[in-house]
């Protein structure tokens, strides 16, 4: 079984690129360079996403890209037996910690 998930992310033109998750994107790395938050949350109605783009990952799983509330939204598949390898230590930009995915840069340390 697959389930959407979404990150959101915080578009940072001039500055160095941040991958996406752990899975690099070509396509992503050009648009994604620092991340305000790293929740991953099942979608529900309340999310509306305008102006999406379609992307693909290096394994060819469909992402679409979009902006909501002024923050780039990435919207990805993730299966749900994988889900456990999803709470995987990611670093953490702005202090380059090591911290799981529900780390927000409001409480790095």
């Amino acid at each position: 079984m697959t389930t959407l998930h979404f990150d959101v992310a915080r578009a940072d033109w001039v500055g160095r690129c941040q991958t996406f998750g752990t899975k690099p994107s070509t396509r992503f790395k050009k648009v994604i360079a620092a991340y305000e938050s790293r929740e991953h949350v099942y979608l529900t109605e309340q999310l509306t996403v305008d102006g999406i783009q379609r992307a693909w990952d290096n394994k060819s799983t469909v992402a679409s890209l979009g902006i909501h509330g002024g923050s780039l939204v990435v919207v990805h598949t993730v299966d749900d037996e994988d889900e456990d390898e999803a709470a995987d230590l990611l670093p953490c930009p702005p202090c380059m910690g090591s911290h799981n995915l529900s780390h927000t840069a409001s409480n790095c340390i």
